[in-house]
């Protein structure tokens, strides 16, 4: 198991194309994925060795508490009374995720068979990723 916390947070943006007709991914996303990929690396103790079964991850976005929110809000929103129901959306933010552990937590993001996604405020924007072996229910 290992699990880590990425500062800030980013969805996957679309694939951009030149007028050439070269697809490519926009440089927010790539960063934020070089970001998450530093992040693994610096929680695995040890060789990087990539499971094979299945896998299980479970991700929160903590987004920021928005500024022009009074205080009786923010302490809502701190309590989890109030959610975000805000961008990224939480497919973009998983695709990234997974994308990124590619190779690295995983052969492939097709051996995730089970997923948790949580999106909550904090004083500080992050991504908190959790990946493990799944365990087979009965």
């Amino acid at each position: 198991m290992v699990e880590f916390t990425v500062p800030g947070i980013h969805g996957k943006d679309r694939p951009r194309m030149t007028r050439g007709g070269h697809v490519y991914t926009p440089k927010a996303t790539e960063d934020f994925e070089a970001k998450v990929q530093w992040h693994f690396r610096r929680a695995v103790h040890g060789p990087i060795v990539p499971l094979e079964g299945p896998v299980s991850v479970t991700i929160k976005a903590y987004h920021p508490i928005p500024r022009s929110a009074p205080k009786y809000k923010q302490q809502a929103m701190l309590s989890g009374d109030l959610v975000p129901l805000t961008k990224p959306d939480a497919d973009n933010v998983l695709k990234l995720v997974l994308d990124a552990l590619n190779g690295l937590a995983y052969l492939d993001d097709k051996q995730v068979t089970r997923l948790r996604y949580q999106k909550r405020y904090a004083l500080e924007p992050a991504v908190y990723v959790r990946v493990e072996e799944a365990v087979r229910e009965a």
